[in-house]
């Protein structure tokens, strides 16, 4: 019998966090830590058929077994556990380095952002004005690590700013306010113009190859 992913943000959660613990007792490829592999559970979750046999649970560590492989056996050689490990490692130094928040339910968040700001420093190499739209992303990143109320909505973000520097509110505009909601309302804490713009940079990157 097929089931389907729940509508419920609190459910959805709930099951992400299952799904996560019953990775790791597979030795399901996942980084070590919780919060860098939530977004990955999240995004397999939305990859498969809903129609298809089984619970959702079960589907998705299927998803995960075919994307990210299992941990290297005491039998596997050197050089097939290093590609291995290589596979699990997806995010590139710069995002380990990204400084924490004052309050760690904001972390999602603030990784979020940071991440679309390092791809749109990346696309700076080529369009000047992608700079301008990442260095508004970091000063907003460096606003919410401040904050220590769990942020609830983008509003709230702005209206902060507002209290500690009025000059810096442009750096969370309605643009901003939206992807922090996005984020928030998401079961893998990310956006969907984030999503895009790893899928193009994918693309990208394997047209260059």
């Amino acid at each position: 019998m097929a089931t389907a992913i729940p509508t419920n943000r609190d459910e959805k959660r709930r099951l992400a966090n299952e799904i996560l613990e019953a990775a790791r007792q597979r030795g399901i490829q996942l980084p070590s830590a919780d919060d860098r592999a939530r977004p990955i559970v999240g995004r397999a979750m939305m990859q498969i058929d809903n129609a298809e046999e089984g619970t959702v649970l079960e589907k998705t560590l299927r998803e995960l077994e075919t994307t990210r492989g299992v941990k290297a056996e005491s039998g596997d050689t050197p050089s097939s556990a290093k590609r291995k490990r290589s596979a699990t490692d997806d995010s590139p130094t710069k995002k380990r380095k990204t400084p924490t928040c004052t309050n760690a339910a904001n972390e999602p968040i603030n990784l979020a952002l940071n991440e679309m700001a390092r791809l749109f420093f990346k696309e700076a190499e080529t369009d000047d004005k992608k700079k301008f739209a990442a260095m508004a992303l970091v000063k907003l990143c460096k606003f919410i690590r401040m904050m220590e109320e769990e942020i609830t909505s983008g509003k709230q973000v702005r209206t902060f700013i507002e209290s500690q520097d009025p000059s810096a509110t442009r750096c969370c505009g309605p643009k901003q306010q939206k992807r922090i909601n996005e984020i928030i309302a998401s079961p893998d804490d990310t956006f969907a113009e984030l999503v895009e713009k790893r899928e193009e940079m994918a693309k990208q990157a394997a047209e260059a190859d």
